[in-house]
């Protein structure tokens, strides 16, 4: 599943492929978080049956995107025409180099602002194929280099790691006894040196399954993102795990990986094949998300969806900062993609699912997640999500509390309302309205290591006494711990929030 503008008309559009028939299905996006009809189908035929990939970029320079298809021996280009179908626009023959061609990448290798086309195939040695590209969509001879092989999962990436400008190969490796992730650096000449391979974790028989590469842990590098599995033979259970290498300050090279293991279910036998990386907050560090499920059941001790977790830089390293569920109807949990569907600047997640046959009617199945997450402050400022906010008599609101990245440590920090000051776990009223803190914490609104957020929870009453509008003033007082404090005499800007009823 890929995301783009398909159509040039400035909204996010997104295409699911069922790798194994060759059907696809778009979606056009309304700009709102939904999408228009008509949903358009095709599907692509290839040499080999089973295993096909998708990409997405601008390959003609028009400013529309195209979408790419690994095929077996070649690799497929398809451009959306204005007569309301996708035409294909390219096949490019890859029989020369002896692929079979089950991934696919698109980014630019050559730095000269076009997009080239990378390929993977997880069945021989070849392992990886550039395909260059002018910028005007004509294609040069496909170049061939050895890899050890690509997760049959697993997407590979082109992106650059190393900071030159120039895009990178990168995938995983899931052959035992190898199991690594694995970096092909452009050498900026126009060819790719040999692969380097980093161990993904200290996990005996860990298996990796997919790889994304972005910034977790803020040093404005990318680092290899690895979800994978641990199999126990006398168990037969899979123990699922993330796995981090850190970028080495931008060298080319990576540490080794640092694994994180889900805690749902003890991490058994939970299916979690992919993995995206991408800024859910603007803070300007990656969350890491995996969809995971168990197969069999609907649940995970009561969740069946995706987590999403962040770099801590402490401790375990990952911390689990949400879940959502996706409907329990979903089965093999086969592709993850981000994009912000409804214009408000945040990445939206979008899971994809098996394809599913109703009668005669072929559908590609995506779950649609809108990111709702309040957009972080910079460094270590404490301060309101939103500064003006209203609720409806009988209903409820939460009001959030973020800060900023750069604190890590915990946070305390106690508000007023009107003056009066107010401490968690006590419970300000009057006739129109009751506010608490969340039930869990005590004395005061307290973030914990590796916590950004944190709600004010207030009831409107079903019936004001008063008949005019009630207005709250909620004041953040100067925080205790890793923050920057608040200057009392001089408030800035969203350490107030007015609630009106």
């Amino acid at each position: 599943m890929v995301t783009g503008d398909f159509d040039k008309d400035g909204n996010v559009d997104v295409a699911v492929l069922d790798a194994t028939t060759g059907y696809v299905e778009v979606q056009f996006g309304d700009g709102s978080g939904g999408f228009r009809s008509p949903v358009v189908n095709f599907t692509i035929t290839t040499s080999n049956s089973q295993y096909r990939g998708i990409a997405v970029g601008d390959l003609d320079g028009d400013g529309k995107a195209e979408l790419v298809f690994a095929a077996g021996n070649s690799v497929q280009v398809y451009d959306w025409q204005n007569n309301g179908s996708f035409t294909k626009t390219h096949t490019i023959d890859l029989t020369a180099s002896t692929i079979v061609a089950t991934k696919v990448a698109v980014g630019d290798l050559t730095a000269a602002g076009s997009q080239d086309i990378v390929v993977g195939d997880n069945f021989g040695d070849v392992g990886i194929v550039w395909i260059p590209n002018d910028g005007m969509g004509t294609f040069g001879t496909p170049v061939a280099y050895a890899a050890s092989g690509v997760s049959t999962y697993s997407r590979i990436v082109a992106m650059d790691v190393d900071g030159d400008g120039l895009a990178d190969v990168a995938f995983v490796n899931s052959k035992i006894p190898q199991a690594t992730a694995s970096v092909l650096l452009n050498k900026g000449d126009g060819t790719l040196v040999a692969e380097a391979s980093y161990g993904t974790t200290a996990l005996a028989g860990f298996r990796p399954n997919a790889i994304a590469v972005a910034d977790v842990d803020g040093d404005h590098f990318p680092d290899l993102v690895v979800t994978g599995y641990v199999h126990d033979a006398a168990t037969l259970n899979n123990t699922f795990y993330l796995s981090v290498n850190l970028n080495n300050g931008g060298n080319g090279t990576f540490g080794d990986g640092k694994a994180f293991g889900f805690t749902a279910n003890g991490g058994k036998n939970i299916s979690a094949n992919v993995v995206e990386a991408a800024d859910l907050n603007g803070d300007g560090l990656a969350e890491i998300i995996t969809p995971v499920e168990v197969p069999g059941t609907i649940s995970v001790n009561g969740f069946d969806g995706f987590i999403v977790t962040r770099w801590t830089g402490a401790g375990a390293n990952l911390a689990i900062e949400g879940q959502d569920n996706v409907l329990s109807d979903f089965i093999s949990y086969g592709s993850v993609a981000v994009g912000d569907l409804n214009g408000d600047t945040q990445n939206d997640v979008l899971i994809g699912t098996s394809s599913t046959i109703f009668g005669s009617t072929q559908h590609s199945q995506f779950a649609l997640f809108l990111n709702s997450t309040p957009t972080l402050p910079t460094g270590r400022k404490v301060e309101f999500a939103q500064t003006t906010l209203s609720v409806t008599e009988g209903e409820a609101l939460d009001v959030s509390v973020v800060r900023g990245s750069d604190s890590t440590g915990q946070v305390v920090v106690y508000f007023t309302v009107g003056g009066s000051a107010v401490q968690a776990g006590s419970k300000v009223k009057n006739s129109d309205y009751s506010i608490t803190d969340p039930p869990q914490q005590s004395q005061a609104v307290v973030f914990a290591a590796g916590e950004y957020q944190k709600n004010i929870h207030i009831v409107a009453s079903a019936a004001k006494s008063s008949e005019s509008a009630q207005t709250i003033v909620l004041t953040l007082q100067n925080p205790i711990g890793d923050a920057e404090p608040i200057d009392a005499a001089n408030l800035p800007p969203k350490a107030t929030a007015i609630v009106t009823i």
